[in-house]
């Protein structure tokens, strides 16, 4: 792994990546979730569509950036993960089907009143 930041770094390959998360999984006792991933992540075809060849990481990258180091890459994809134990990220979705559901039932119990 080369790191750029305290919490960020980057792998030359997408098993060395994996097997990083495995061992961190099992040195932590946790798991991690993905949470977002760029649509066809993990393809190879590099043929696929055009890629840009970069020197850095763009201006506008959240977090670390990769500085410059005089080695060109391109950018195949990005797929996060949080652990399971972090923030709840569906919170506001889960509480409107909650609403929902009591709204439905209260609906439900007065037309058995009414009926």
């Amino acid at each position: 792994m080369e790191t750029v930041g305290d919490n960020c770094g980057y792998f030359h390959s997408l098993q060395e990546a994996y097997t990083f998360i495995l061992e961190l999984e099992t040195q932590l006792t946790t798991k991690f979730t993905c949470h977002k991933a760029d649509k066809g992540f993990g393809a190879i075809d590099y043929n696929q569509r055009p890629h840009k060849v970069c020197w850095e990481d763009r201006k506008d990258a959240e977090g670390a950036k990769i500085t410059f180091t005089a080695v060109p890459f391109i950018y195949l994809g990005c797929k996060l993960y949080d652990c399971q134990h972090g923030v709840d990220r569906k919170a506001a979705s889960k509480q409107r089907m909650k609403d929902k559901t009591q709204a439905r039932f209260v609906l439900v119990k007065l037309q058995n009143i009414m009926g």
